[in-house]
């Protein structure tokens, strides 16, 4: 038997970027960034998520990828040569 305490309440939500602090169109997120630390790292057990715009994604991954080996670049060239 179910027995329902207390109804759901629909939750409602805001997306907006996290650099410029835009509404997005429709509301959907055109990127999300997501850095988490690890065991050993100065930021252990911390993570984030950033909300941008494709332009914004954008910046931020060609400077990440202008610090990686080109062996990383090359096991996922499909996504790296986006930018």
């Amino acid at each position: 038997m179910k027995v329902t305490l207390t109804p759901a309440v629909k939750e409602e939500v805001l997306y907006y970027s996290d650099i410029k602090g835009e509404v997005f169109y429709l509301n959907i997120p055109q990127a999300v960034i997501k850095i988490e630390g690890n065991y050993g790292s100065g930021f252990d057990g911390l993570s984030t998520e950033l909300h941008l715009t494709a332009e914004e994604s954008k910046e931020i991954l060609s400077v990440i990828k202008s610090k990686l080996t080109s062996e990383t670049l090359k096991q996922n060239a499909e996504f790296w040569n986006c930018f």
